[in-house]
């Protein structure tokens, strides 16, 4: 959990290559966790590890984009070249949960338009694209 100039392309590379992992494998995969520990509260599953992976890597990403791993550092902020629909279903729905005039929900209104463009994205794909 301590990211600096020594490990960050591994911590990068290794983020990505989980994902592959974690979502090609058709069972619970026990090594996933990233410590072994009986109590499952204190495990730190992979999916924290890489929903924490972008602010653990901040202050090195200069670093990555200059390494072996830039292709990887490039993917993070990938453009899908598709934009959400401000009409779609889904989106008004997710929307019409959090009030305009509250600034806290700012992050939750910015994750429900990712979450459908991303679904926008998939469909763009065509059948070929898999969770």
């Amino acid at each position: 959990m301590h990211v600096d100039l020594d490990n960050c392309q591994a911590v990068l590379a290794f983020s990505f290559f989980l994902v592959i992992f974690a979502l090609s494998s058709q069972s619970k995969e026990p090594s996933l966790f990233l410590h072994d520990d009986d109590n499952e509260d204190d495990q730190l599953h992979w999916i924290n590890f890489l929903r924490n992976g972008c602010s653990m890597l901040c202050l090195v990403w200069d670093e990555l984009n200059n390494s072996p791993v830039a292709p990887f550092a490039a993917l993070w902020h990938d453009d899908l070249g598709v934009t959400a629909d401000p009409n779609d279903p889904l989106l008004v729905t997710l929307l019409s949960v959090f009030p305009d005039h509250e600034p806290e929900y700012l992050i939750y209104r910015d994750s429900a338009i990712k979450l459908v463009t991303a679904f926008a994205f998939i469909k763009q794909r065509g059948q070929s694209s898999t969770i």
